[in-house]
């Protein structure tokens, strides 16, 4: 939803390991877009 245009948040409460979210970060990020933790401004992989 938020690639396509109809959602500008996402919010999960569930925990998500760097390989749930690699790949949707990189298309986002592609196209201009950020994608961050609330802990953390800036999602880090090989932590």
């Amino acid at each position: 939803m938020v690639v396509q245009g109809k959602a500008n948040l996402y919010i999960s409460f569930n925990q998500a390991y760097e390989w749930d979210t690699f790949d949707g970060q990189a298309i986002l990020e592609g196209a201009g877009d950020i994608v961050c933790e609330l802990a953390c401004p800036v999602s880090r992989y090989g932590k």
